[in-house]
């Protein structure tokens, strides 16, 4: 009875291992980039970054703080000066001389240059969150292309499979007429030969799989084997793009843009904090001497300074770092300007390849339809004897070709769509393309609002 239930129990174990191998966990593209955000180096990379900006600011911070500092000092003096008065001889100090006090110093007036050198590392600091924003736009964009891929793979493994079964009947049917005495031997050996071939491309579809499972992998952060399956819920929809709006939504919310401005106004602070040189300084300090063997100083005493320094020659020093941060601030200035040429650029780019890959997408449509058909009547036409073999041949690898070119075309559809919208910087991270318009529509709304007006005045009048 034991035994049985011990077998039983091992059944059940080994169906439910074999379910989870049969039935891997499915990852939607959301999930897929959560998983991405979660595990990018890069991204952790450009969060230390801003770590080290926020310590550059409390660095910066630090010089309009007061300062604590203690000393003490020994020594040892043979012989002692001494200074005589008649016949007397009083000596100077001791042969063990030590002092030991407490300093306490503030800078009242600097010029303003620990307030601009807050400011401008501020700046710097949000130069840097803008490029947290840059970078996540880029993993963004890589996972949802290695999502594509790995979906694009699959749909040309299934286009190699069916092919292969597809020939492989061919060749039967070959085979079948020969052995009738219908067709030549040329025929069953182009047909075996095209068997071999589309085993090839099958070869190179599965390996084509592989690769890009393993680069989806790598993107997320996982181990390179990781098994899932992906939910391919892509469904192929026109989409409506205005040229214009759309670069303006990219000049609004690009990153890049926004850290150059950041860029500038620190070097425009940096100059405030060069020209501050010439500026004069006044300091506060106070010494409590706690102990002291000299003369000058007895012990718990206490020494009070107030101190003013004015720059009258620096060997031209401040003028020469006045002169390198202005270049720093043109610098920046041009900088802007070209990184709007180059938005303008890639919005253009990527709007010109997308309006491509949508005609594109339209063309081979039609395409495969056309040679579906024409590879189903090549086929009958060879059943009956009307045709022979080659027809069927160039037909079919006229098929292969066509579904392959249309299932790449969709996703250079999908991929374009998504390079389009991330030269916006407004790629989301559920990876819903469907929700970003890039096409003002209150403006499209307002015009048909005056169409409509304008429709129901003229009816009025005819009345």
């Amino acid at each position: 009875m034991k035994r049985i239930f011990l077998l039983f129990l091992i059944l059940i174990l080994n169906l439910n291992c074999s379910a989870r191998e049969v039935n891997p966990k499915k990852i939607t593209l959301e999930e897929s980039i959560k998983i991405t955000l979660q595990n990018s180096l890069d991204l952790r990379s450009t969060e230390q970054d801003i770590y080290k900006s926020e310590v550059r600011i409390s660095q910066a911070k630090t010089g309009g703080y007061p300062s604590f500092s203690g000393s003490m000092y020994y020594t040892r003096i043979d012989p002692v000066q001494e200074i005589s008065v008649g016949d007397r001889k009083t000596p100077l100090g001791q042969n063990n001389q030590s002092q030991g006090k407490v300093t306490f110093n503030y800078n009242l007036y600097d010029g303003g240059r620990v307030t601009n050198l807050v400011d401008a590392t501020t700046l710097l600091s949000q130069a840097t969150f803008c490029e947290l924003e840059i970078t996540r736009q880029n993993v963004l964009y890589k996972a949802i292309s290695s999502y594509y891929d790995v979906l694009k793979s699959k749909k040309l493994l299934r286009v190699a499979e069916n092919t292969l079964t597809t020939t492989i009947e061919q060749y039967n049917i070959s085979r079948d007429f020969y052995e009738e005495g219908l067709v030549a031997m040329a025929d069953v050996l182009s047909a075996n030969a095209q068997v071999a071939n589309t085993e090839l491309g099958l070869i190179k579809a599965q390996n084509g799989v592989e690769l890009a499972k393993s680069a989806l992998n790598d993107t997320m952060g996982l181990s390179l084997t990781a098994e899932y399956d992906l939910v391919d819920n892509l469904v192929y929809k026109p989409y409506t793009v205005d040229l214009d709006y759309t670069t303006e939504l990219a000049y609004n919310n690009r990153a890049e843009g926004k850290k150059i401005m950041y860029l500038i106004g620190a070097a425009e602070k940096q100059i405030d904090v060069a020209k501050s040189d010439r500026l004069p300084t006044v300091n506060f300090n106070f010494d409590y001497i706690l102990f002291s063997s000299s003369l000058f100083n007895a012990s718990n005493s206490v020494n009070a300074t107030f101190s003013a320094s004015i720059p009258i020659f620096d060997r031209g020093l401040t003028i020469c770092k006045i002169d390198e941060a202005e270049a720093n601030l043109e610098q920046a200035k041009i900088n802007l300007e070209q990184i709007k040429k180059a938005i303008a650029l890639q919005v253009r780019q990527a709007y010109l390849n997308f309006l491509e890959a949508a005609k594109t997408v339209d063309k081979m449509k039609a395409t495969l339809i056309s040679a579906e058909k024409n590879y189903e009547v090549a086929r009958l036409r060879y059943q009956e004897g009307l045709s022979p073999f080659i027809e069927v041949s160039n037909a079919q690898l006229i098929l292969t070709k066509a579904e392959v070119d249309n299932v790449q075309a969709l996703y250079d559809y999908y991929l374009s769509r998504a390079s389009l919208v991330k030269t916006t910087g407004l790629l989301p991270e559920d990876g819903n393309l469907d929700d970003i318009k890039l096409i003002n529509t209150t403006y499209r709304e307002e015009e048909a609002d005056r169409s409509l007006t304008g429709t129901t005045v003229e009816l009025e009048n005819k009345k």
